[in-house]
């Protein structure tokens, strides 16, 4: 269980919940918004950062 999520079980922080989304504890992805939004920006940086490298060695390929 990730600490963000414990936090939210123990009431510390607040939860909001998207009833229609999976719940996965076994790979951290918990249907609330503290943890979606958050993992969905690090799956854009991600991908991002996937395009730019392949780009960029495309670029120097052609030199």
């Amino acid at each position: 269980m990730s600490r963000f999520h414990s936090l939210q079980v123990s009431q510390v922080i607040q939860t909001n919940t998207i009833g229609s989304f999976p719940f996965a504890e076994t790979i951290g992805l918990y249907s609330t918004m503290e943890t979606l939004v958050p993992q969905a920006v690090l799956i854009l940086l991600i991908a991002l950062a996937t395009i730019w490298v392949k780009k960029s060695n495309s670029l120097r390929a052609t030199e």
